[in-house]
């Protein structure tokens, strides 16, 4: 004998459908991303302090005539997040 039950039929068809930049929630997709601009600005220039504190670190740990590392991927890296986040509107 089989026993049907409508308690267990969900429909998840519209519920979890994004519209116009939105979330599920309804929240705008900028405003839910990690930081936005100025997150993007911070992040981009934190980078590329890092980057230059670590060659600094590396220069004067390093002896005279020694070998040292120069971080210009964080330098760069870090200057183009953060104009990519100055421009962003």
């Amino acid at each position: 004998m089989k026993e049907e039950s409508d308690a267990s039929v969900v429909d998840f068809t519209n519920e979890n459908k994004c519209t116009h930049g939105e979330d599920s929630a309804g929240h705008s997709k900028e405003a839910s991303s990690s930081g936005g601009r100025g997150g993007a600005m911070a992040g981009g220039c934190a980078m590329a302090l890092l980057g230059v504190i670590l060659t600094a670190v590396s220069y004067g740990n390093a002896s005279r005539g020694g070998r040292y590392s120069i971080f210009w991927g964080l330098v760069i890296f870090g200057g183009i997040t953060f104009f990519k986040g100055l421009l962003k509107k």
